[in-house]
């Protein structure tokens, strides 16, 4: 084998090795991904448990309804004559 040969094998072993370290690596921050979006989860979870012990989910989901008392709007003076 000549040098030449030699350098491209040892480039090619070295280029397999680099390939495979990221596929290693690619493969642990897609579980490292998927273990942060449960841990997310669960964080959401607890904190709607956490406003349900505190009554605010109750408040959340109450519809306030005002009503307008029509006594409200009536007058209670009395007609002004008219002088002459």
């Amino acid at each position: 084998m000549t040098r030449l040969n030699q350098a491209r094998i040892r480039s090619k072993e070295q280029c397999d090795g680099l390939i495979n370290q990221v596929n290693i690596k690619s493969v642990e921050i897609s579980d490292l991904n998927a273990h942060l979006q449960e841990n997310v989860l669960e964080i959401t979870d607890l904190k709607d448990e956490l406003r349900k012990l505190k009554g605010k989910a109750l408040v959340d989901n109450v519809v306030t309804k005002h009503t307008i008392d029509p006594d409200m709007f009536k007058n209670d003076e009395d007609p002004i004559t008219p002088k002459m």
